[in-house]
């Protein structure tokens, strides 16, 4: 409790950088302007997955860019992160220490905490990768249970969502069904599809979902989008 008083009310969020050789200047860009956004505002951070593009082999001139530029921000802004696909070492495994968030979180152990694992923080569940529909389930159950039936305020994760929008038009036919989210009041925010937007109605099943969707345009197939961070 005294952890969580002391930490900001407030949090920019951002995802799905995917930082790689070729992305590393625009990925700076962005670090930077979300580094300026919330010391303007006395934020946290929160990155919701594929921070790296390939977490399974970092490069090192990227990685040492990287951590000098996190080491800039100081201690006095704290990060939030969970591994997505692209930050595991083999996809879909979402082992404990099998990601390559691990060397933020060494590099700046007092202001980084990575969840790897389905984990209940204050009244918001943290759910990496690769969780099934039943585990999510049941993380769901237990959290409310410890919050003293209080609803969740909101699951943040990286997933694919049926229903969710892949591309500008197709959408997601296979992956965690809405049902498996805790309904309204409880707010889910997601990153893995790199198109901002809230899954539709009937798909949602009366869940908020909300894709923040990258913050650059990482492909021609994401020409024209409005890309955006969040502030929560």
């Amino acid at each position: 409790e005294s952890e969580l008083d002391a930490w900001p009310s407030r949090w920019v969020l951002f995802t799905d950088l995917h930082v790689q050789r070729s992305t590393l200047p625009v990925c700076v860009q962005v670090l930077r302007k979300v580094a300026q956004e919330a010391q303007q505002r006395q934020a946290g951070v929160i990155c919701l997955g594929d921070f790296w593009h390939a977490g399974g082999v970092l490069q090192t001139r990227a990685l040492n860019r990287i951590l000098s530029e996190l080491r800039d921000w100081g201690e006095t802004t704290p990060m939030l992160m969970i591994p997505g696909n692209h930050d595991q070492s083999m996809r879909g495994d979402p082992s404990p220490l099998l990601h390559a968030l691990t060397p933020l979180q060494l590099a700046r152990p007092s202001s980084v905490r990575v969840f790897s694992r389905p984990t209940l923080l204050g009244d918001s569940l943290w759910v990496p990768y690769g969780t099934t529909a039943h585990v999510l389930r049941a993380a769901s159950s237990s959290a409310e249970a410890a919050l003293g039936g209080r609803p969740l305020s909101a699951v943040f994760c990286h997933a694919d969502v049926v229903g969710g929008l892949m591309n500008e038009g197709v959408a997601a036919s296979q992956g965690l069904p809405p049902i498996a989210f805790p309904p309204l009041p409880t707010i889910v925010y997601s990153g893995h599809y790199h198109k901002p937007h809230v899954v539709p109605e009937p798909a949602a099943k009366g869940r908020h979902i909300r894709y923040a969707g990258s913050p650059y345009q990482t492909s021609m197939a994401e020409a024209g989008q409005q890309k955006a961070l969040l502030v929560l």
